[in-house]
């Protein structure tokens, strides 16, 4: 599966503290989206479902009360029969699975590979990003998207009820910022880092880097 990096422990991407992946490739190219790098197919981000599941299974192990995964991206169910192997293999470590996509549960139904992945998913967010209608609120980017509880709908009402955050994370190529942004927010931030004397790196393809796929972890004290 193409992946472009996994963090932990995030705090702004569900409830709780959270294992996140962000997948590569994408086909809806929404306008205003926070990751248009991770549009992109890229095979050289690609990684067996086994490998990635045992990062994730590492970070539980390093990360002190971890208790759900995100996977976003990019899209994951542009990668349906991969995501169905990686929700298999992730499906152990907790019984909290949120995924964000740009398609309808409707089209992901009509599609039989989307399709057979939606029982192994707990929470579904789903729809385009849609700048207009970026309203603040928590969790999905824009009110056309539709928060599906398969599960768990009593876990997320605390996270529905907070204001969205953007939470930084400092890895080997950068910063990453995770969450939900507000509208404009990419380019409020370019202006706050040029303010400070520092330059954004803005990027609109996919990283290459011979080195593959790049991993980043908040570790606690």
């Amino acid at each position: 599966m193409q992946i472009d990096r996994i963090l932990a422990p995030v705090t702004t991407l569900g409830p709780g503290r959270r294992a996140v992946l962000w997948t590569v490739g994408c086909p809806h190219g929404c306008a205003g989206c926070s990751n248009p790098e991770l549009w992109r197919p890229d095979p050289s981000h690609e990684l067996p479902t086994a490998v990635a599941a045992w990062q994730v299974e590492s970070l539980f192990r390093a990360c002190r009360g971890l208790d759900g995964i995100t996977i976003t991206g990019g899209d994951p169910l542009a990668q349906p029969v991969a995501l169905l192997s990686l929700l298999a293999r992730l499906r152990p470590l907790t019984d909290d699975i949120l995924v964000y996509t740009g398609y309808t549960l409707d089209a992901a139904t009509r599609d039989p590979d989307r399709a057979a992945c939606l029982p192994l998913i707990d929470v579904l967010i789903d729809g385009p990003y849609v700048e207009a209608l970026n309203d603040g609120k928590p969790l999905k980017g824009s009110s056309n998207q539709t928060i599906h509880f398969f599960r768990n709908r009593e876990r997320y009402q605390e996270a529905l009820a907070c204001e969205r955050a953007m939470q930084p994370f400092i890895g080997q190529s950068g910063a990453v910022m995770a969450g939900i942004p507000a509208k404009g927010f990419r380019g409020s931030f370019i202006e706050r880092l040029e303010v400070c004397g520092l330059r954004a790196k803005l990027e609109t393809e996919p990283k290459k880097s011979e080195e593959g796929t790049q991993y980043g972890e908040q570790m606690d004290p």
